[in-house]
């Protein structure tokens, strides 16, 4: 749910900043929100499923999540920081958006979430 938050509102001010803001980046990043906000909802279900497309998914902005965090990088050792303040917070955004991702798979793929949607659920308990 973090994880669409930080996307739709990374998307957004990358968009401001180049001056390209339109109707359809805003649509692209309530989507992409409501996507992870929706599917981690479900997963309070069981939903076999939406565990698997989140742990797919969610590997899609990991490698702009890592660029941002170079990018980063490179505005602090070329002082730049200040001078191109839109750019460094979508950096910075780029950089919780890789904590956020890694902090989703060590939960994703912890033993106690695994057997919580692989478990056999309730109902099937009930029955025999």
């Amino acid at each position: 749910m973090i994880l669409g938050v930080l996307l739709a509102l990374r998307g957004i001010v990358l968009r401001a900043a180049l001056g390209t803001f339109f109707g359809s980046g805003l649509l692209f990043s309530v989507m992409i929100s409501a996507f992870f906000i929706i599917n981690g909802l479900s997963l309070l279900s069981k939903q076999r499923s939406a565990y698997l497309l989140i742990v797919v998914l969610a590997l899609l902005p990991a490698y702009g999540s890592f660029a941002g965090s170079v990018h980063l990088l490179a505005h602090l050792v070329k002082g730049e920081v200040v001078r191109n303040w839109i750019d460094t917070f979508a950096s910075v955004m780029g950089v919780l958006q890789l904590l956020v991702i890694a902090a989703l798979y060590f939960t994703l793929l912890s033993r106690a979430t695994r057997s919580y949607v692989w478990g056999r659920s309730e109902r099937a308990q009930l029955s025999e």
